[in-house]
């Protein structure tokens, strides 16, 4: 049988030990153990922490010393580590380093169901090497176990957003100590989980190019898939020595049962699950995620959000999809929220793929493109993302004639949203250079010239004149009139930027409640 936790706590090193919080952790399988001595939560140590690989049923070893008195940093790492899929954290030196247990840790690791377990107090005799030896020799003398049964049940406990491929094959990985490779049936690459566990890029090229040596054990598995294309699985040991053939039939059993339970649109469930993640700003779901497609986050600093309008989301992110393979190998896109989200990165065609996206659009009543762009971190994409969900409904009224807008054009809308939340006195500084135009009999068609030439026309008293069904020369008297009242010139900066805001704040006015311009 493999080592759970439970029986993990009878080595003679962790006799003494108890059991303060997460019993309900206590029947899971234990595959691994280390120490984490890095767990104060400063930037540098927080991109350390999600650059780490958990891979679940893991045990970790850990004395605090760094946040010995921050009751938050401790809370964060046991939230973290939980949500990695850890069972849990044996805690050294209690007494010494952190002076006592705060209840609030307890109960946080109580609701988790992840187990905090204490050595003996004020111990200072007491050593990681003694636990970590005993644990590894148990975990070794496991593996006779009934693999396929076991393995579902590891699984089936760990947190939904763990329950993946890339983590069903490092649970292989540890447990056996042999490299896994997984490829499609065209050959190409989708998880590397490489024994020593530095070596993935390694055997990424010894597979791809250059060939696996005549002295490593190798093997070469068909994975039967319901969509009937099935899967390669490549199983090798640098050591040379061979797996037996029946644990090789359990392993491609395992993968082959996970697929069919968990993962039976593997690869779009993940690409879902990606977009999910970074537009939430969950930074270590999304590392773990991208890294299963070897997709670098970094680069995608540029997010496209298309609105439906009246077509089905789910046919036009099909659409989508088709015209994006052309220009992306493996296109980072989804439905989220009612929208179809893309992410794309500097250096592609987007001028082409944006192109062909609008004429997608053209015959799609309130449909539109928003294009986002320069998005450094994943946290500008998120604030970018809320950014459009709030200015969206205005789009229509102060850009009517644009299938196109920008995330520059959004950030204008919520200028003109804050205003409106701020109250009255903010409205009326706004709506002060209009007021002195609807001080003149013609007040009003000078206002409505002004709001066409800047919000709609680009500046141009011909595009101008042919929205508004007047005469160029109509068109061109009544800004020259606009800015004889008004004493400066109307498309001249940074004055003309008070008349923008005040002519879209007056046509938001115009069209109904200014409640509704400005949900969240």
């Amino acid at each position: 049988m493999s080592l759970t936790l439970e029986a993990m706590l009878n080595l003679p090193s962790l006799k003494d030990a108890s059991v303060v919080a997460g019993r309900g952790a206590l029947s899971r399988t234990i595959t691994s153990i280390s120490v984490l001595e890095y767990a104060e939560p400063t930037t540098v140590q927080n991109e350390f922490f999600e650059a780490l690989e958990f891979g679940g049923s893991e045990i970790v070893i850990s004395a605090l010393a760094s946040i010995s008195d921050d009751v938050g940093a401790q809370k964060t790492v046991v939230r973290r580590l939980a949500e990695a899929g850890e069972v849990g954290l044996i805690l050294f030196y209690l007494g010494i380093f952190v002076k006592e247990l705060d209840p609030e840790l307890v109960r946080l690791a109580d609701e988790l169901s992840f187990a905090l377990i204490v050595m003996p107090p004020s111990r200072k005799d007491l050593r990681y090497s003694d636990v970590i030896t005993e644990v590894m020799e148990a975990i070794v003398k496991g593996d006779s176990m009934n693999y396929v049964s076991e393995f579902l049940e590891q699984i089936s406990m760990l947190p939904p957003e763990l329950r993946t491929m890339k983590t069903a094959l490092r649970m292989l990985r540890d447990k056996t100590r042999t490299s896994f490779i997984l490829s499609d049936s065209s050959s190409e690459i989708l998880e590397v989980c490489a024994w020593p566990r530095d070596r993935e890029t390694l055997h990424r090229r010894l597979l791809e190019e250059d060939g696996i040596p005549s002295s490593w054990w190798f093997k070469k598995l068909s994975v039967p898939v319901n969509n009937g294309r099935g899967m390669n699985l490549y199983v090798f040991r640098e050591s040379g020595e061979a797996m037996e053939e029946a644990r090789l039939r359990e392993i491609v059993d395992m993968v082959h049962l996970f697929l069919s339970i968990w993962a039976k649109d593997y690869g779009e469930a993940v690409i879902s699950e990606l977009v999910s993640s970074i537009l939430k700003d969950e930074p270590i779901k999304m590392r773990r995620l991208a890294a299963m497609f070897s997709i670098n986050i970094r680069e995608l600093n540029t997010m496209w959000v298309v609105e439906p309008g009246t077509n089905d989301v789910h046919k036009l992110e099909a659409a989508m999809h088709s015209l994006v393979e052309s220009y992306v190998r493996r296109p980072i896109m989804d439905v989220y929220e009612g929208f179809v989200v893309l992410f794309l990165k500097d250096g592609m065609k987007l001028s082409m793929l944006k192109t062909e996206i609008e004429e997608l659009l053209k015959d799609i009543p309130g449909s539109r493109l928003v294009m986002c762009g320069h998005l450094e971190t994943t946290t500008d994409v998120r604030r970018a993302y809320l950014q459009v969900m709030k200015g969206l409904a205005a789009v229509p009224e102060l850009f009517p004639n644009g299938k196109t807008v920008q995330l520059e054009d959004i950030g204008f809308i919520n200028r003109i949203q804050a205003i409106v939340e701020e109250g009255e006195e903010s409205i009326a500084k706004t709506l002060r250079p209009l007021n002195l135009l609807s001080d003149y009999e013609i007040g009003g068609e000078l206002i409505r010239t002004l709001s066409a030439y800047l919000l709609d026309g680009g500046m141009s008293t011909q595009r101008t004149a042919s929205m508004i069904s007047l005469h160029n020369n109509t068109v061109k008297y009544r800004i020259s009139r606009i800015e004889e009242i008004l004493g400066y010139p109307v498309d001249s900066f940074p004055s003309c930027i008070a008349l923008y805001e005040a002519c879209a704040l007056k046509r938001l006015i115009d069209m109904g409640p200014l409640s509704k311009w400005t949900r969240t």
